[in-house]
């Protein structure tokens, strides 16, 4: 099936993308989700159920903490890539930056997944 590269999604989802005029951040959540689900639409079930196994790890029956911070930091690799890699310690000033710039707090406890 061929397919126009002035219009690389295909419906539904463009249909969905394309609809979606209501209030700018409605806008952006619907067409955040929709964007999500047309890239996980073709992933192997055996990665979904790893990942949920995953989730039931390491957070407690599944449930991702309301105040959560997740910090990737990709050393293995880079190092080949990088010339210099940075520290922990600026990874954890970036998070306290974050935390800084937090517009009202919250009755929740920051959590900070690495």
């Amino acid at each position: 099936k061929s397919q126009s590269h002035s219009n690389p999604i295909e419906s539904p989802f463009q249909e969905r993308c394309l609809g979606i005029i209501e209030n700018k951040r409605q806008k952006v959540l619907e067409f955040r989700a929709a964007s999500i689900e047309y890239l996980f639409q073709s992933v192997n079930p055996t990665l979904i159920q790893e990942a949920e196994r995953q989730l039931n790890l390491v957070f407690r029956r599944g449930q991702v903490p309301p105040d959560l911070i997740s910090v990737h930091i990709r050393w293995g690799d880079k190092k080949e890539e990088m010339l210099d890699l940075l520290p922990a310690e600026a990874y954890v000033k970036g998070v306290e930056r974050i935390l800084e710039k937090r517009q009202k707090p919250s009755p929740n406890p920051v959590s900070v997944f690495v």
